[in-house]
């Protein structure tokens, strides 16, 4: 009867553990959704007038400081020497690589929005290196339906008739947005295989300062000093700026390496189709932009695809002959 008692209390225990890690899950994968879906619209107010990588580089430092207090302060398991390095090396792929290559681009490209749209194609690259990367295994059907109705819904989004002038040279914006999405894939998918520390607030805390140093460096290579104004700089620019550190780094990419531990790589990328929507409807309710009936159709697109590969998030194994 005592062994009986034990083993009900030991399955409610594991309920209720597993009960809260999905509630932790849920709340982490509406972070990534909504905080950075409305990073690029601070990023659009601060683009034009604060040099990239310094703005960035001063962004990781003081968001990466603030996880390290806060995981000294909650007395998180510190990461041995093999940690530090991987959440080094996956944030230098991810945050240098891949958002620094997107932010280089607000250079070229004048609408945010559209550089949104363009990340969603980060899925396409997340299933296929995934694959590659993985012999034997391929993506299952409603993954790759899911993948196709994306890339519809950002054809529409972005489409000649829905794309608003971008200016000269944008076609070397969306190259380059689109080499960020390829490094996002590969750090992401890295930071999945590799053995990284047990603390997600410690790997964001490493990957953010590392990408601070080598933002810093090339901040300084750029010129970015010789452009650094601080009388130009209102509150505008200081709200946006604290919003990118406190909604897009501490607690937006804080969510995203904890999703990436405990989700499915193609569960994890649909934030490139929902951070689109939410980019539209933050531009639309601040910025007062005006929304299409093409553009409504195209987030419609975008959301069904993202519930296709949440759904069905698994990959179905092909054994060879």
């Amino acid at each position: 009867m005592e062994t009986q008692n034990e083993l009900l209390k030991s399955i409610d225990r594991q309920t209720k553990l597993l009960s809260s890690k999905q509630i932790t899950l849920i709340l982490a994968f509406a972070g990534v959704y909504v905080l950075w879906g409305s990073t690029y619209f601070a990023i659009k107010i601060l683009v034009h007038s604060v040099p990239v990588f310094l703005m960035a580089a001063a962004r990781f430092l003081i968001a990466g400081s603030i996880m390290l207090v806060w995981g000294k302060l909650s007395n998180q398991i510190l990461p041995d020497k093999t940690q530090i390095k991987n959440a080094a090396v996956s944030g230098f792929i991810l945050l240098v690589l891949g958002n620094g290559t997107m932010l280089f681009a607000n250079s070229y490209i004048s609408s945010s929005g559209v550089i949104a749209v363009v990340v969603a194609i980060t899925p396409l690259w997340m299933v296929l290196l995934q694959w590659l990367w993985n012999k034997g295994t391929q993506p299952t059907l409603a993954i790759w339906t899911g993948i196709a109705l994306g890339i519809m819904g950002m054809y529409f989004l972005a489409g000649p008739k829905n794309m608003p002038s971008l200016g000269e040279g944008s076609w070397i914006g969306i190259l380059l947005v689109v080499a960020g999405t390829i490094f996002w894939a590969i750090g992401t998918i890295y930071s999945k295989g590799a053995i990284m520390p047990e603390s997600s607030i410690y790997t964001s805390a490493v990957q953010m300062l590392s990408a601070s140093a080598s933002m810093f460096i090339f901040g300084t290579l750029s010129g970015d000093w010789q452009q650094l104004n601080f009388a130009v700089y209102g509150w505008s620019e200081g709200l946006s700026f604290l919003y990118l550190i406190i909604g897009g780094s501490v607690l937006g990419f804080t969510s995203y390496s904890y999703i990436t531990k405990n989700a499915p790589a193609a569960s994890v990328s649909t934030y490139a189709y929902v951070n689109p929507v939410i980019a539209l409807f933050i531009g639309w309710w601040i910025g007062h932009e005006i929304i299409s009936n093409q553009t409504m159709l195209a987030c419609g697109l975008l959301l069904a695809g993202v519930v296709l590969i949440v759904v069905k998030p698994k990959m179905e194994l092909k054994i060879k002959d």
